[in-house]
């Protein structure tokens, strides 16, 4: 006969009040968690939008109208709340800074996109290279309003490049100064060294041969080092030399440095991700002064990282094997290099209505039909002047313009 117990039933240590309210969410508990599983999707899209533009504009091959779309949908996610009565940390120091880092990625694709159309002199070519001065203009504003002078330096440098292009010189290296100045003082090399290659790029325009080659070589050096080891930086500085070397008509050393140009470029940007997850070199999100949300940091490094192993993963042209990953990263850019042949008339009526590039009808079929292989303060006046510059009036109108076509971002 089985022993019947009093008080024997389990207890949870829970009375029947304490159950009901853990069980059940109040009202405003279920308003916050569905706020704060909002804000972490809307974190998601964000970070993917960063990495996108990044790589689009800074990948092999280069899609600039694509990366311009997706810092301007990053833009609009950072943009303040139109809503009075909603609370907004727009104006945090942080938030400054992320929304003056799209500004300037954006300026500087809206550069390239200029630089790689047939004509710089269309109306197109013209309107596009108003908005990437707007786009600088506004990422300087927004650096200085958050104390953030690598940013102010960027921005600097982004605009000299502009001022390059349209040969105004004097103009052009007060800005590289300011940039290199900064650089200096905050000891970011990587900036550093974009800055030595915007100087480069301008002696040459002055027809300043061996002063172009000091430059370049000086942002082959830095790039090179341990502490920098960017390859995409290398690239670059060994494209700008062989470029010099080509005015000199010195074939030997062009083709020597188009040759390292050619290896170092070699998935570039890919190696850079990969070794420099935490640096400047490989994640856009460490060039700011201010800490960025860590948050989103760690978010944009991980879409970066899925998209070396997507594009490690990828099949070879020709392969019959599938990728039913349809929302992944890879895919995503698979779609946008089949539609990166884009004139840039549509581009600019893209950009100005907004319309994705995927559905404009005057997008012109890409040759390119697959990724490519998988991967084996201005606050302050600055007077500095740059080795063999004495002033900026001292630079001269060159004979007949040198289109050089910077590598410089």
């Amino acid at each position: 006969m089985e022993a019947v117990l009093p008080e024997t039933g389990l207890d949870d240590g829970l009375d029947d009040d304490e159950e009901d309210t853990n069980f059940f969410l109040t009202e405003l508990e279920a308003a916050a968690r569905a706020a704060s599983a909002a804000a972490a999707a809307k974190l998601r899209v964000l970070a993917r939008h960063i990495a996108l533009g990044s790589f689009l504009l800074y990948g092999n091959p280069p899609v600039f109208v694509a990366a311009i779309q997706h810092f301007t949908k990053a833009l609009k996610a950072v943009q303040p709340s139109q809503d009075p009565e909603l609370p907004t940390n727009s104006e945090s120091p942080a938030r400054l800074a992320l929304a003056s880092l799209l500004h300037h990625h954006r300026g500087v694709a809206l550069r390239e996109l200029v630089v790689a159309s047939a004509s710089t002199t269309s109306k197109a070519a013209v309107a596009c290279t108003k908005h990437a001065f707007e786009a600088q203009r506004h990422a300087l504003e927004l650096a200085q309003r958050a104390q953030d002078l690598r940013l102010q330096a960027r921005a600097a440098k982004t605009m000299g490049l502009l001022l390059l292009d349209a040969q105004a010189y004097a103009s052009a290296l007060t800005h590289q100064q300011e940039a290199l100045q900064i650089a200096l003082e905050e000891k970011d090399r990587e900036l550093e060294a974009r800055v030595y290659a915007n100087l480069g790029n301008l002696a040459l325009a002055q027809v300043n041969f061996g002063h172009a080659l000091s430059c370049h070589h000086r942002d082959l050096h830095l790039c090179s080092s341990k502490v920098l080891d960017c390859r995409l930086g290398r690239a670059r500085a060994h494209r700008n030399l062989s470029i010099v070397y080509a005015k000199l008509h010195r074939r030997d050393l062009q083709v020597k440095h188009e040759k390292e140009a050619r290896d170092a470029d070699q998935n570039a940007y890919l190696n850079d991700i990969v070794t420099h997850q935490g640096t400047s070199a490989g994640n856009i999100c460490f060039q700011p002064s201010s800490d960025i949300d860590p948050a989103l940091v760690d978010l944009v490094a991980q879409n970066l990282a899925e998209i070396v192993r997507g594009l490690s993963a990828q099949p070879t042209p020709g392969s019959t094997v599938e990728n039913n990953e349809d929302d992944s990263i890879s895919s995503a850019l698979e779609d946008e290099w089949r539609t990166a042949g884009v004139d840039l008339e549509a581009a600019i009526a893209a950009l100005s209505t907004g319309t994705q590039v995927e559905t404009l009808t005057q997008i012109r079929e890409s040759r390119l039909t697959s990724p490519p292989k998988s991967l084996t303060a201005l606050s302050r006046h600055v007077s500095i002047r740059i080795n063999n510059y004495s002033s900026a009036g001292s630079l001269t109108q060159p004979e007949e313009p040198l289109h050089v076509q910077s590598q410089e971002t």
